[in-house]
């Protein structure tokens, strides 16, 4: 088997030398990754300290979480723009709270999976406009719940509600439906003022006692009043 042919060490020791080599220009617009603390935040972007001086810096739109002062982050910059833009957080203080932001509409989705937010102290959901939830079916589950609503419309094709108690306070209840059924064990009104009931027929019936209590009692029928049983007293 024939030896490997070897290239010849140049007997020149100073080509191989690194004083010897052609220095390397550096391309200006190439990038640098380098971190740092922030100082400030203003409309104009984020100052930012990188040990070597303070640059005026843009967020990146990849980077979510807002910066906030005394954060280290990291920076990506050309070598000789006294700019650049922030990539990422790094370090913050965890007393400091996170958030996520974007100069546009923000949109969270997963095409084949759920999503899930969790809060172990809370969840809070704030806007100044319109709060539209969507779905094929909503579920509702909480030891306890309040609403609080200056106006409120529902529209309800059908619904099923089982209350062990249920007290309604309010000044002025209206219901307008076409037919009213209501069945339970015991019944009690108590109106302070006038019971009024307006119908084209009454029909009261009671399969042991009716009675009717009053001061006066007024009875006007003004064509006909029957009474009729196995015995009327009168007296």
């Amino acid at each position: 088997m024939p030896a490997p042919k070897l290239d010849p060490v140049p007997s020149d020791r100073s080509a191989a030398s690194p004083a010897a080599r052609p220095a390397q220009t550096v391309d200006a617009g190439a990038l640098v990754q380098r971190h740092g603390r922030v100082k400030a935040i203003s409309e104009d972007g984020i100052l930012v300290d990188d040990g070597a001086g303070t640059r005026l810096v843009r967020q990146a739109t990849s980077c979510l979480l807002e910066p906030l002062v005394g954060d280290l982050v990291l920076l990506v910059a050309p070598v000789r723009d006294p700019g650049g833009h922030l990539l990422a957080v790094l370090e913050r203080d965890s007393t400091q709270a996170a958030t996520l932001s974007a100069p546009g509409d923000l949109v969270l989705a997963t095409p084949r999976g759920r999503l899930s937010v969790r809060g172990a102290q809370g969840i809070e959901l704030h806007t100044d406009k319109t709060l539209d939830l969507r779905a094929d079916e909503a579920r509702l589950q909480a030891r306890s719940g309040k609403f609080f609503l200056t106006e409120c419309a529902a529209v309800i094709r059908t619904m099923f509600a089982s209350l062990t108690k249920f007290t309604h306070v309010g000044e002025l209840l209206e219901l307008l439906v076409d037919v009213v059924r209501q069945r339970s064990e015991h019944s009690t009104r108590v109106i302070a003022g006038t019971d009024q009931t307006q119908a084209s027929d009454i029909d009261h019936k009671a399969s042991n006692n009716v009675q009717i209590r009053s001061k006066r009692t007024i009875v006007d029928g003004r064509e006909v009043v029957k009474l009729d049983g196995g015995q009327i007293h009168l007296g």
